[in-house]
């Protein structure tokens, strides 16, 4: 079974999303419970399609207006993150 050490793999999606502490805490926690398949014959192959399917399809972002109680108009971000 593997550790978080032993899941290198996954250092290219901590690099791109450094500032993603709980996304990047998602995806380790699911690549050790998945770590015998890693760690198998075919593990090359199953660390691909791991990577494949943690790497977000299309990221949106987008502006949300809205008026707070006293009449004061406000915005905020919204995102949508797609996986396929």
């Amino acid at each position: 079974m593997s550790t978080r050490g032993d899941l290198d793999f996954l250092d290219d999606l901590r690099r791109k999303y450094p500032h993603q502490p709980t996304f990047l805490q998602a995806v380790e926690e699911m690549a050790l419970a998945l770590s015998d398949l890693f760690d198998g014959p075919d593990g090359d192959f199953y660390q691909r399609a791991f990577l494949a399917m943690a790497e977000p399809e299309r990221i949106i972002a987008f502006r949300v207006s809205w008026m707070d109680d006293n009449g004061k108009i406000r915005f905020n971000r919204g995102w949508r993150v797609q996986f396929s």
